[in-house]
């Protein structure tokens, strides 16, 4: 599921120059069709923006979810956003789904000891600026 994600997302990328910018587990839809295999599916894509606007503005906007949000833009970086962005964004969830599971039966609880030792779960919490230093 995860390799179809990233798949898709090199192929909007590469084929239709558009950058995601809001790549989180939440925006991972898995697929199980009747017959075939369970799938992963990239969506919501209204924050999407083409990589070669001219919007400059577009491109430098904070935008994400703060997990999974690259350091750069975390930081409020005037910097334009590109796909290294989000490439970061997946792998920070390649990151958060190794340690917090993919589903039910996998899923650790936030009470779990060894959980609350991990600079991952400080992720979700706090400022912005403090989240990109525990990155």
């Amino acid at each position: 599921m995860l390799r179809d994600a990233i798949k898709c997302y090199s192929t909007i990328v590469e084929e239709c120059g558009i950058l995601h910018r809001d790549i989180s587990t939440n925006n991972i839809l898995i697929v199980r069709p009747e017959l075939g295999h369970v799938r992963g599916m990239l969506i919501d894509f209204d924050c999407a923006v083409d990589i070669e606007s001219s919007e400059g503005e577009a491109q430098t906007e904070m935008m994400g979810t703060p997990p999974f949000m690259s350091v750069l833009n975390l930081e409020d970086s005037p910097g334009k956003r590109t796909a290294l962005d989000d490439w970061e964004s997946l792998l920070y969830m390649v990151c958060w789904l190794g340690t917090y599971g993919i589903n039910e039966h996998t899923r650790r609880k936030e009470t779990d000891s060894k959980l609350k030792k991990l600079k991952i779960r400080r992720w979700r919490y706090g400022a912005f600026d403090e989240i990109a230093l525990e990155k």
